[in-house]
């Protein structure tokens, strides 16, 4: 999605039906798009996500010399929505929300 469209996008009001939810299999950080009851927020961002899991480099000869560092295996593209200004934003895959009728339209 362009700079442009996103500038668009931000601030409109949203009907969310699917989140990411992250879930840990076999100690591997996995995004899943769950089905969520229908709510209403606004777009305040976009953000990649990845899956992946960690690493432990011991060096050699068992000594740590590079430390633990990430290793991504996917990414998944996601928009920012808030439900309230006092709430943490959730991830919404790009198919999980539908742009909410302006009062009055309908």
């Amino acid at each position: 999605m362009s700079n442009t469209k996103q500038a668009a996008m931000m601030g409109q009001m949203v009907t969310v039906t699917k989140q990411y939810q992250r879930t840990y299999i076999a100690g591997r950080r996995n995004w899943l798009a769950v089905d969520t009851p229908p709510a209403t927020g606004w777009i305040v961002g976009f953000r990649t996500i990845y899956d992946g899991y960690v690493d432990w480099d011991t060096g050699e000869y068992g000594q740590k010399e590079s430390g633990n560092y990430f290793v991504p295996t996917g990414h998944h593209e996601c928009i920012l929505v808030a439900f309230s200004p006092r709430q943490k934003p959730v991830n919404v895959p790009p198919d999980g929300f539908t742009i909410a009728a302006a009062k009055g339209e309908a």
